[in-house]
């Protein structure tokens, strides 16, 4: 869980889930993105295009909604859109598996929140191959013990995590992207979360620019 460093001014950015009607039918949380300070691209005239999405994890009982009925969908969202960096909530190593052989071109960092290898949820950050290169990554536990897989301390039952990547554009250009998933129920948790996400930020070695995005289960009125 040491805190790390793609390069791009956003002009374009996703969020995933209201491409999807079929997702309009699931209770899903409210996703943020957050563009911090971000570099000039290489080639200022192709933005970069970051894209978050909780994407429901597949064995859920959703019936028309589920897994299977609907990943088509998300298929043809991201081939349409061509996201260059990819942040994904609540996905299943089988998910992922599926996202990057129907939607060549990516790669992915994260691991499993149950184990920290491949079970459980990923919060996954796949990066489009063509443009960027992922130099390192890495994933923390929202615990008082955030490199200890499966850890838990504030509140939540269940684990909850934050994915890194430190990226490289074809010109050698950095950044951070940080995908994060806070807890659903416990407002303590959530605050120190955000508390813990803040200090790993700071530590991060180089001082490149960062993006953080995810799912935070919180609106806008929360405190």
């Amino acid at each position: 869980g040491r805190a790390p460093g793609a390069a791009g001014a956003v002009s374009r950015l996703s969020c995933g889930r209201r491409m999807l009607p079929a997702m309009c039918r699931i209770r899903l949380a409210v996703l943020f993105l957050l563009a911090v300070a971000l570099p000039a691209v290489a080639d200022p005239a192709t933005p970069l295009t970051v894209m978050t999405f909780n994407i429901r994890y597949g064995t859920a009982d959703d019936g028309e909604n589920h897994w299977t009925r609907r990943r088509d969908q998300l298929f043809a969202l991201l081939r349409q859109q061509q996201p260059d960096v990819l942040g994904l909530q609540e996905a299943l190593r089988s998910q992922i598996d599926e996202i990057v052989a129907a939607v060549p071109g990516y790669v992915f960092v994260g691991v499993g929140r149950t184990d920290g290898r491949q079970a459980g949820e990923y919060a996954a950050i796949l990066v489009r191959t063509g443009r960027l290169h992922v130099r390192r990554s890495d994933t923390f536990w929202f615990s008082d013990t955030p490199a200890v897989a499966g850890s838990r301390s504030w509140g939540n039952t269940i684990e909850r995590i934050c994915t890194w990547a430190y990226v490289e554009d074809a010109a050698g250009v950095p950044f951070y992207v940080f995908n994060v998933h806070l807890d659903h129920q416990s407002q303590p948790s959530r605050e120190r979360s955000v508390a813990l996400l803040v200090a790993q930020l700071a530590a991060r070695d180089p001082q490149a620019p960062v993006v953080v995005m995810g799912d935070f289960n919180a609106g806008e009125r929360n405190p």
